[in-house]
């Protein structure tokens, strides 16, 4: 009777093993690897050029945003593509022939969609692909036939969007709740006032203008793409506590492996199902190993190998378009210590001191101090805890666990204040301030890059 128990509970176990395959990490990885193949071997097979504008716009979103799909996602997405293709090209039209105030008022308006990306509590990318496709439509300063080069990029991106949500939908769909889809209208939910996004969207503007003086005075390869490159990243690397220093190393692993495709593997694809099992597989390595942030930057290494419907192997070409990658990965490595340190300690603490300064607002109660202090207290606390994460505690030689502990009493303490509860308010504070004093924060400080 106990065999048989036993040999029921195994059958019950494979068959749970079996309904859970495959893993919610690889059906997401195949939808995406799927939309990244379609959005080559669709514009080839109708001779469309652009395709890799396209494939950087799934790449981009697929990394950005790990929700599920929805037909509003997409239709938003759209609708920032086209606003950010409007915007440019009326800016372009507007100011033909005078570049440096098309570039300023430029800057200024992709560090204001920016800043959006970073206050919105929600899917940034709708933000995100108005500032990108504003600089996408600028063709290097070229004027001939500049809206038709902007109608195609748009197009492409667009195309981008389309077939990333039309594949998420379609592909293994998230489940109907009451028979509907999830269509429910976002809250467009802002934190207009908080300090990071002031801080991430000045970054923006000066990783924007360090990359267009590197583009006017070297003009690298690749021209304005630099700085279209650089600028719309500083959404991924200001928010992420992913180190610019990871970012270079994961683009060049995708590097060699693009060196190894490109030398021994693309000049024996004769054919569109070959091509297709490439970079499926390519991508779906991606998409699986990595971590979302590092993932993008591994993938980037597709666009590099400029796959076109007619073929043409240089090597030279390829080598200038690795080094513009790099350069534009040099400035967010720059901007990523200069001049605000991003260091996760020096953040942590900026937040911890915050905190306090909230947490004092709170007990004061008084007016716009109180309401904002209410408003910002608990997502303080959550980046406090993000970046605690990623802390070197073995170099600092502090205690994690005294930290963690730190962290779980001031939670506490946030929690009492924002239920008005006055007893419960005291207590949490005294045992917050006794883990306060647990902790040698000085350590923190020691410079170090």
């Amino acid at each position: 009777m106990a065999a048989a128990a036993e040999g029921s509970m195994r059958e019950g176990g494979w068959e749970r093993m079996i309904a859970a395959f495959p893993s919610e990490k690889m059906k997401t990885a195949v939808k995406s690897a799927l939309a990244l193949t379609l959005a080559y071997l669709i514009p080839f097979s109708q001779g469309w050029e652009q395709a890799s504008t396209a494939v950087i716009a799934i790449i981009v979103i697929s990394t950005t945003d790990t929700g599920a799909a929805s037909y509003l996602k997409g239709f938003f997405r759209i609708v920032g593509t086209l606003t950010g293709a409007a915007a440019g090209m009326a800016l372009i039209a507007w100011l033909p022939q005078d570049r440096m105030l098309y570039l300023v008022i430029l800057s200024l308006l992709v560090t204001f969609f920016m800043y959006l990306s970073f206050a919105y509590q929600g899917d940034t990318t709708i933000f995100f692909l108005t500032a990108l496709t504003m600089m996408m439509v600028f063709d290097s300063g070229n004027v001939d036939d500049i809206f038709l080069y902007g109608v195609e990029r748009t197009f492409m991106t667009m195309f981008g969007v389309v077939i990333f949500t039309l594949v998420g939908l379609l592909l293994w769909p998230q489940k109907r709740e009451e028979g509907k889809f999830l269509v429910k209208m976002p809250s467009m939910t802002f934190h207009w006032l908080d300090p990071d996004s002031f801080r991430k969207a000045l970054t923006t503007f000066m990783v924007f203008w360090g990359a267009t003086l590197l583009w006017i005075h070297f003009n690298p390869p690749g021209g304005f793409l630099l700085v279209s490159l650089a600028t719309s990243l500083t959404l991924m690397t200001a928010v992420s506590p992913v180190k610019p220093s990871m970012l270079i190393v994961a683009f060049s692993i995708g590097f060699l492996f693009a060196t190894f495709a490109y030398i021994l593997v693309l000049p024996n694809v004769h054919d569109g199902w070959t091509l297709a099992l490439f970079l499926f597989l390519y991508a779906l390595f991606g998409y699986y190993v990595f971590k979302p942030m590092l993932a993008l930057f591994f993938l980037l290494g597709i666009p590099i190998m400029n796959l076109q419907n007619e073929m043409f192997f240089h090597f030279g070409l390829f080598l200038n378009t690795l080094f513009i990658f790099y350069l534009f990965l040099f400035v967010l490595l720059f901007f990523y210590y200069i001049p605000f340190p991003t260091q996760p300690e020096r953040l942590f603490l900026q937040l911890q001191r915050r905190f306090l300064l909230l947490a004092g607002w709170m007990k004061e109660k008084e007016g716009f101090k109180e309401r904002y202090a209410r408003k910002y207290l608990m997502p303080t606390l959550q980046k406090m805890k993000v970046w605690a994460s990623q802390i070197d505690y073995g170099y600092f030689r502090l205690d994690a666990a005294k930290v963690t502990a730190f962290l779980e009493g001031a939670e506490a303490y946030a929690r009492s204040l924002l239920e008005n509860d006055a007893k419960k308010a005291e207590t949490a504070e005294k045992t917050f301030e006794e883990g306060l004093k647990t902790i040698d924060f000085d350590r923190l400080r020691e410079s170090r890059f």
